[in-house]
């Protein structure tokens, strides 16, 4: 969040393939809901049981893959790199 610019969830997780539409719309929700608050937990951060329960569902879908999430993330990473044209320091 570099130069006070917060993050598009949905450009940010814009290369993600869960093979299902509606898993990577709960994944963005979800990401939404939760950076909200970093420092609460699912419970504290949500505002209603109903979406709890989404997230906890989600989480335990045979077709949410965690490699997956990590690589749009990375891809993303890079287009934010070249974004800035210049020499990236990465520590």
């Amino acid at each position: 969040m570099a130069q006070g610019k917060s993050f598009d969830m949905e450009e940010e997780f814009a290369g993600l393939d869960f093979h299902s539409i509606y898993l990577e719309q709960r994944f963005i929700r979800s990401v939404e809901t939760l950076i909200r608050q970093p420092d609460k937990s699912t419970w504290e951060a949500s505002e209603k049981r109903a979406e709890v329960k989404a997230i906890y569902r989600m989480l335990g879908n045979k077709d949410f893959d965690r490699e997956e999430i990590l690589m749009a993330h990375r891809e993303a990473a890079i287009r934010r790199m070249v974004g800035y044209g210049g020499t990236i320091l990465a520590v």
